[in-house]
């Protein structure tokens, strides 16, 4: 802690990181308060997305669809659902065209196509 305080730059540091942490908890507070199954996996999938266009420097190999290296067990743990129901409704997002997977391939979202289904535009 005495290194904290007299060091400006591991200060900055540690606020930063901070801020980070608590931005992001808040983001998944928000995702989490949506009841709907659906709603709540497509706000975390566009939440996930928008985390992975930050963090990629290589350029997205299709305009509006970024791919996220997660499965539905851990959709299942960052969401609060069960893995069954997790499934299910990605089952659904498939359907819709929202999302593309295979077992062994990362999970495709298409984020123009999801953030207008879930506002309703």
């Amino acid at each position: 802690m005495d290194y904290v305080l007299t060091s400006r730059e591991v200060l900055a540091a540690f606020i930063f990181t901070f801020c980070i942490r608590l931005s992001d908890a808040e983001r998944r507070i928000e995702i989490l308060a949506n009841r709907g199954a659906e709603e709540r996996l497509g706000r975390l999938l566009l939440h996930l997305a928008a985390s992975r266009r930050e963090n990629i420097s290589e350029p997205v190999e299709m305009v509006g669809e970024v791919a996220l290296p997660v499965s539905h067990d851990e959709l299942a743990q960052m969401a609060a659902m069960s893995r069954p129901h997790v499934t299910h409704t990605m089952g659904k997002l498939r359907h819709r065209r929202l999302v593309r997977y295979e077992r062994g391939r990362p999970l495709v979202v298409d984020v123009p196509a999801l953030r207008s289904y879930l506002t309703g535009e």
